[in-house]
């Protein structure tokens, strides 16, 4: 499947639904099929009668073509070797070297979620037009250093800004156990304060500032893009 493909509003057990005929039992980013079954017994049952009414199962239960294809990419989704989470979406790689992404995307926790095949260069550019902070010009500070520790004035600054009242990104690397990934789990958040960039190791909790330059080398290289912006240092 080369072209791109979407598909909003699916629920946890729908997926998982869909998942049983190619043997999936976990998808990442979405709660355990224990867990929903904790919510509600019939949750399995109900998920089947609502795939009927969008046309993703046919009255007698077989798979439609749709179906097949969401199927085929869920089945690469939960084989990904390593796994990428920034704020709500998950990414997944077909290919480490490809040119797309499968992106599950919460759109309202344990309720609803896109799938979607989606060129890098999309996903990336949609990034940006999310993020104001990721489109600003780099300052001519931020072209002499990476990253740096804080100093006093800049820990007063970063700790006095509230996290839900800013532009922030999560970003989170999670690599399976058996893969061969040579990064081990790492998860950073990213917090622009006007024209200045603070990064927090959420497993370290040290928090540096850094230059833009950094945040991007940092992001293509997750999403295995060349990356040829570095700073001069």
């Amino acid at each position: 499947m080369k072209e791109p493909f979407i598909l909003d509003g699916l629920s946890p057990a729908e997926l998982y639904v869909l998942g049983t005929s190619v043997d999936i039992t976990y998808l990442f980013g979405l709660p355990e099929p224990e867990q929903l079954s904790m919510l509600d017994d019939q949750i399995f049952e109900k998920a089947k009668q609502r795939l009927q009414k969008k046309k993703l199962l046919t009255e007698s239960g077989a798979l439609t073509k749709q179906a097949n294809i969401l199927i085929e990419l869920l089945k690469i989704y939960a084989q990904s070797a390593v796994y990428v989470r920034i704020n709500r979406q998950m990414i997944a790689f077909r290919k480490p070297d490809g040119k797309d992404l499968i992106v599950l995307t919460e759109q309202d926790q344990w309720r609803s979620y896109r799938l979607e095949l989606i060129p890098k260069s999309i996903f990336v550019i949609v990034l940006f037009k999310e993020h104001p902070f990721l489109r600003r010009k780099p300052t001519e500070t931020e072209h002499k250093f990476l990253l740096r520790k804080l100093s006093e004035e800049e820990e007063k600054v970063w700790s006095a800004v509230p996290l839900d009242q800013t532009d922030l990104i999560s970003m989170e690397w999670m690599p399976r156990e058996n893969s061969e990934s040579l990064r081990p789990y790492s998860h950073f958040l990213y917090l622009p304060i006007d024209d200045e960039l603070y990064r927090t190791n959420v497993i370290s909790q040290q928090t540096r500032k850094v230059s833009l330059f950094y945040l991007f080398k940092e992001l293509f290289d997750w999403l295995n893009i060349p990356y040829g912006g570095e700073a001069h240092v």
